[in-house]
Order: C-alpha cells, then sequence, then structure tokens
C-alpha cells in the first residue's frame, strides 16, 4: 500500500499535519519512535508551565506578609510530589495527542524508527513504508557544549530533556545558558528553594528579547536572590566526591573570568540541536544545513521534491506555534497542493518567567528616527499595585502616524495582554485607537493607558491648549449653559 502522506515523528508538528492530512481525505501514516505528544507534552511546555506554577505558589507563601497576612513558615519543597502532580498534567493532556486518537482520526500510527531508503520510501524495523509525499517532523534535542569535566567520566549535566526525573531539589543549582529557557526554570527553581546560579556568556540575559525587559528580569532575579553571572561562560567543571544529589551530578564550574561555582546538580539550557542523525536523509536527496538542520523552501519543501520538513527540525523558531503553524501548512499543501505557512512576522513571543515577557513586531524602533515608543510603567498601573506585582511595563513602536509596528509587555499576564497589540499590528491600527474603556482594574488596561499617552502627546500642545481656552471664554460669554 502507497500512503498519501507519511509522517516521521509524533510532536506538535507531525500530529497537527497528520490529522490535517487524514481529515481532507489522504491515507496516512505517523511513525513514531517513542511517544507521541514530543517535545512540548513531555519535556517543554506542559512540564516547564506546572513547574512555574508550583514555583510561583512556594514564592506566594513565602511573600504572604507582604500582603498583609504576616509571616508563613513553608517546609522544604518535596520535588517530588511537584514532579507527580506534573505528571498528572501530563496525563490529562496526553489522550489529545495519543495514538488512540490519531486511529480515532483515520491515521496509522506505526511504532518505530523511520529511516529513508529513497525519496519514496521508508523502512521501520525492517517493513517498507512507501509514500507520495512525507514530512519530516523529528524535532530537536538539547546540546551539551564540550565542557571539559562534563560527560560519562566527570559530572553528569542536567537537560531540558532530563531534569523532569528530578526528585530531589538540589541545594545549589548551575543553570548554563540565560535564555527563555534557562531564565524559567532557574527562577522556578530558585522560588522551590534551590540556590541558584544563572551563567550566560553574553552581555545580558533574554538575547533575542528588547535590552529594557532583560534589565527588568535581572533585578527582579537580584530581588530574589538568583545569582546572575553574564559575560562569562563555564570554562570547565570539576566533580565532587560528595554532594546531595549521590548521583555523579555534584561539582564546582569554573567560569572564564577565574570564578567558581559550586553546585550539587547543573542544568545545561543552552539551546538545541534539530534530530536529523540517522534518518537516512541522503538517500532521500534531501540536504541538511551544517548544523543538521532540514533546508526548505518557503512552502517547507526540502530539496527532495516529495519530502517536506517542518517544526524544530527545520531550525525555525522553536516553538510550539511554529510547529502548529507547519503542520498545518504541510498537512494542506501535501494533500491539495496550495497555499502557503502563515507568517511568523506576527506571532506573539513570551517568555514565562515572573513577571512574563512578551514581544511582538517591531519591538526596537532603533536605527529609524522615524519611529518612536511609547511606554508606561505598571507601577502605575493600579491592578498591579493591587496584587502587588509593579515589575515591568507596556511598551509600543509606532511609526509617524501612529501606526502600531510592534510591541513588548513585561508584566504579570503578559503572554495575554500582548494579543491586542498582535491584531493592531496586523490591521495597522493608529495606537490612540486603544485608548478604550476596559474593565476596571484590569492587567490590559496598561493597553488602554498607553493609548491615552498618544492621546495626550497629540492634543496636550501649548497652540491647542489656548484654542481650547479661548473656546471656553467664547461660551461664557455668549452665555452658553445659562438658565
Amino acid at each position: 500500500m502507497r500512503y498519501d502522506l507519511a509522517v516521521i515523528g509524533g510532536g506538535t508538528a507531525g500530529l497537527v499535519a497528520a490529522l490535517v492530512a487524514a481529515g481532507i481525505g489522504g491515507r496516512t501514516v505517523l511513525i513514531e519512535a517513542e511517544r507521541t505528544g514530543g517535545d512540548c507534552l513531555w519535556t517543554g511546555c506542559v512540564p516547564s508551565k506546572s513547574l512555574i506554577a508550583a514555583a510561583g505558589v512556594a514564592h506566594a507563601v513565602d511573600h504572604a506578609a507582604a500582603m498583609g497576612l504576616g509571616e508563613v513558615q513553608r517546609g522544604p519543597v518535596d520535588l517530588g510530589e511537584v514532579m507527580d502532580r506534573i505528571g498528572r498534567v501530563q496525563a490529562r493532556i496526553e489522550p489529545h495527542d495519543s495514538a488512540e486518537r490519531l486511529r480515532s482520526e483515520g491515521v496509522e500510527v506505526v511504532p518505530g524508527r523511520a529511516v529513508f531508503t529513497s525519496d519514496h520510501e521508508v523502512a521501520v524495523d525492517g517493513r517498507r513504508i512507501r509514500f507520495r509525499k512525507a514530512v519530516v517532523a523529528t524535532g530537536s534535542a538539547p546540546v551539551v557544549p564540550p565542557i571539559p569535566g562534563l560527560g560519562p567520566d566527570g559530572v553528569t549535566p542536567l537537560t531540558t530533556d532530563s531534569v523532569w526525573s528530578l526528585r530531589r531539589l538540589p541545594s545549589r543549582l548551575v543553570v548554563v545558558g540565560g535564555g527563555a529557557v534557562g531564565c524559567e526554570l532557574g527562577q522556578a527553581f530558585s522560588r522551590l528553594g534551590s540556590e541558584v546560579t544563572l551563567v550566560e556568556m553574553t552581555p545580558r540575559l533574554l538575547g533575542p528579547f528588547p535590552a529594557g525587559a532583560a534589565e527588568v528580569l535581572a533585578e527582579v532575579f537580584a530581588s530574589e536572590g538568583v545569582a546572575v553571572r553574564t559575560g562569562v561562560s563555564v570554562a570547565k567543571v570539576e566533580p565532587a566526591t560528595g554532594g546531595d544529589s549521590g548521583d555523579g551530578g555534584a561539582g564546582t564550574a569554573v567560569l572564564s573570568d577565574g570564578g567558581r561555582v559550586g553546585f550539587d546538580r547543573i542544568l545545561i539550557a543552552a539551546g538545541r540541536r534539530p534530530r536529523t542523525a540517522g534518518l537516512g536523509l541522503e538517500a532521500a536527496g534531501v540536504t541538511l544545513a551544517p548544523n543538521g538542520a532540514v533546508v526548505v523552501d518557503d512552502r517547507l519543501r526540502t530539496s527532495s521534491t516529495n519530502i517536506y520538513a517542518a517544526g524544530d527540525v527545520t531550525a525555525e523558531l522553536p516553538l510550539t506555534p511554529v510547529a502548529a503553524i507547519h503542520g498545518r501548512h504541510v498537512g494542506q499543501h501535501a494533500m491539495l497542493g496550495v497555499g502557503r505557512p502563515a507568517s511568523l512576522a506576527l506571532l506573539p513571543r513570551v517568555v514565562f518567567t515572573a513577571p512574563e515577557v512578551a514581544t511582538v513586531g517591531e519591538v526596537t524602533g532603533e536605527g529609524d528616527n522615524a519611529l518612536r515608543r511609547i511606554r508606561f510603567n505598571h507601577s502605575d498601573l493600579d491592578r498591579a499595585l493591587a496584587a502587588h506585582e509593579t515589575w515591568g511595563f507596556t511598551e509600543v513602536v509606532v511609526d509617524g502616524e501612529d501606526r502600531v509596528l510592534g510591541a513588548t509587555v513585561v508584566g504579570a499576564r503578559a503572554g495575554e495582554t500582548i494579543v491586542p497589540w498582535r491584531t493592531a499590528v496586523e490591521q495597522g491600527s493608529k495606537v490612540t485607537s486603544m485608548a478604550v474603556p476596559l474593565a476596571y482594574p484590569s492587567w490590559a488596561e496598561a493597553n488602554a493607558k498607553v493609548g491615552e499617552l498618544a492621546l495626550r502627546r497629540k492634543y496636550d500642545r501649548p497652540a491647542l491648549r489656548r484654542l481650547g481656552r479661548m473656546a471656553v471664554r467664547a461660551r461664557r460669554v455668549a452665555g452658553v449653559g445659562r438658565r
């Protein structure tokens, strides 16, 4: 039997592609080496946000006095219990991504590792599967940099895949990497009770995000006791003979500036690499980039006309929404030959720290004198004051006609309050259109405050004030309003 679409990989991109293709009516097979659901369900989005939620509760208890509740004594965190709760969350979501669900939607699911034997066939544990079209959606894996002292003969590092097997909270944790994942997990472990040192080789945290957002996050981390070391790298790791982990995970990180940081576990959050090794892509004529990513065109087609690639394996933004966009397009294009992937330019990017950091569109306005930025600080937001969460700001970049080009939100619920700005960028709306009445007090009110600031700048001018005074005097002289 020849399938209309063979999907290699059961993460977000593969799941969506398979379901779309089967929904259109294509004979579809999905091949997965481990378990469906991918990184998002098992080692990424779901467990990390569940951990962050637990850490937020611990932090709230620790700071109960700030809310007038007096000092509350919290016992030590049982990380095993936290991980068990994460497992229960995953179990609630898993049916949506399960092989059973796929089969119910008309997708054949084949367990095993696929290896391409040609541009029309893969082998799975001896079985030959022929296809008209195929999509490589095997995702990515954590990168462990070649740091002397890490590895089988030295310290066993944690990665963003293996950290979820921890059952005991490390007393001291070094996190290598100050990007979104490193910041999220570093803050979460700190709030749960670990002494955390975050090491980032570039000059600041959150490199792809605006500097102002990184500055706020660095201040918050300092206030919470997270030690941030930027502009340095881990030169080597010296294993320890003891440590509270008891599993070869303890040691000392020797930094490039000569500093030394002891740890009981070290977590590597230094990026990811596309999973393409061992797939036999050369037999299918698929070209790879030097970093192992599959090279694709604007329709996600590879150098082999029958084969697509989607999600992290393409080295696009390693985000679940990107994988879903890719999967949706491939399922449609492979079956019908029409369409392009939705633009990623309007995809909000969110870091789920506390405060959250969210951006969309043009976020700096630097290098163009025709652009300007309008910022409202959340220290003046009534909802933030009531919740005792005043860190952050809402900042919008506009052009000379006040059209919204992009926005940055740093604060509670930033992942939600960024959404109206996405719509504004897409529609070319003027920033003043955001000055509308909203529920009070709400986090979204910060958006309206930015619109009000723009209105004030537009109308609060000496000439307009003079005209206003003249109009009031004229009405007074004319007796308008007298009974």
